[in-house]
């Protein structure tokens, strides 16, 4: 069987997304309190569009790999990487939750989190200014659209021991890295005036 339930990626991003169930966050008062969710909550956040897109290409995935033999660890580890990146960091929630505003509960923390997020608050004190939102809205469509489909194709390329996936895996690699560093390095070197905590803030 290709796909491990208990690979190390798969758990961290699984809990990732479901972890927002469990907590109520005060973006003023900057506190997080323990929730155990209803039947309700849970099944409007995992019937959310943005959800079956990912399902879709999970079975994408799987449609492709059938009949594909059994992994090593190493090459295990590889797929599940490319693949649960893919469909959930890359469209669920940084694509769909954080740039487009699907999983409202999810979307609602990425605000928390990060003000380039409260597209609400463009143009008063506490707001983004509208080139910091487009930065943001820039990454996460380039996720979605671009990312998506290379982790995929990465995820595929390895399942399937095909002599082009090390190109692919190289592109994608090296794409998320700048994202990351154009996401994350101008707001740490500005006193992160976005995202919080940010520890220079609080001492």
């Amino acid at each position: 069987m290709l796909l491990n339930p208990l690979d190390p990626t798969f758990l961290f991003l699984a809990s990732s997304f479901v972890s927002v169930l469990f907590i109520d966050a005060d973006a003023e008062a900057m506190t997080l309190t323990m929730r155990m969710p209803s039947a309700g909550d849970v099944l409007q956040y995992v019937s959310d569009p943005a959800v079956g897109v990912g399902l879709a290409e999970l079975c994408v995935f799987l449609y492709l790999t059938r009949g594909s033999a059994a992994l090593s660890r190493s090459r295990s580890l590889a797929m599940h990487w490319h693949l649960w990146n893919g469909v959930i960091i890359y469209t669920v929630m940084d694509g769909c939750a954080g740039g487009f505003g699907f999983v409202p509960r999810l979307s609602r923390f990425y605000g928390i989190l990060d003000r380039r997020y409260r597209r609400d608050l463009v143009g008063t004190p506490a707001g983004p200014s509208v080139y910091e939102v487009a930065v943001a809205r820039t990454v996460n469509a380039t996720e979605l659209f671009v990312y998506t489909w290379l982790s995929l194709a990465a995820a595929v390329g390895v399942a399937t021991r095909a002599t082009w996936h090390r190109t692919i895996e190289a592109a994608v690699l090296a794409m998320a890295a700048y994202g990351s560093l154009l996401f994350m390095a101008p707001d740490m070197l500005d006193g992160c005036l976005n995202q919080q905590p940010c520890a220079s803030r609080f001492a």
